[in-house]
């Protein structure tokens, strides 16, 4: 039960991932309008919100793809050499890289959470929301890379994992 939950989180933050990328995409193709299609009317304005808020949309994209990367298997520099290696080595290997993570994870919470709390009394500069909305990216993200990284370990060690890039590229309509 705990793996199908965590994969519904994983599954969201998928989605969300790609709702961003589209929002910053539409976002980006509007400023570009708005520059260059009005400045041909002779109207010189832009729309510094829609650069703001593609920053931060990129923000959060960013630290939720680190996050949703380790439990979709896409971390290719950590799979590359323990896919070469005998079992028990790998399971070694892996064991440790798990614990590097989950202590990286660690720190990113608790620097995110001290950065966070400074971020309540700072506002953006265009769109006027607090900063604290931006630095929350980091703890979250870094939460879920915990529980990801931790949660792939085990299951690759104690239990038959489907491989999630297998599954990822035919969702996709890629290659297996």
């Amino acid at each position: 039960m705990y793996f199908s939950v965590l994969g519904s989180v994983n599954h969201c933050v998928r989605l969300l991932i790609g709702l961003l990328l589209s929002i910053m995409c539409i976002l980006a193709l509007f400023q570009v309008i708005v520059r260059l299609g009005l400045s041909e009317l002779g109207i010189t304005t832009s729309a510094p919100w829609s650069e703001e808020l593609g920053r931060i949309m990129m923000i959060w994209m960013i630290f939720l793809g680190v996050a949703y990367a380790f439990r979709s298997g896409q971390m290719v520099a950590l799979r590359l050499l323990s896919d070469w290696l005998p079992r028990r080595i790998r399971v070694v290997m892996e064991g440790l890289v798990a614990i590097v993570v989950v202590g990286f994870a660690v720190l990113l919470i608790k620097v995110g959470v001290q950065i966070t709390e400074f971020g309540w009394l700072e506002k953006s500069p265009v769109l006027q929301i607090d900063k604290a909305y931006v630095y929350l990216a980091m703890p979250v993200s870094a939460a879920l890379m915990a529980v990801n990284a931790l949660s792939t370990f085990i299951e690759d060690t104690f239990f038959t994992r489907v491989d999630m890039s297998n599954r990822l590229d035919s969702e996709q309509g890629g290659v297996q």
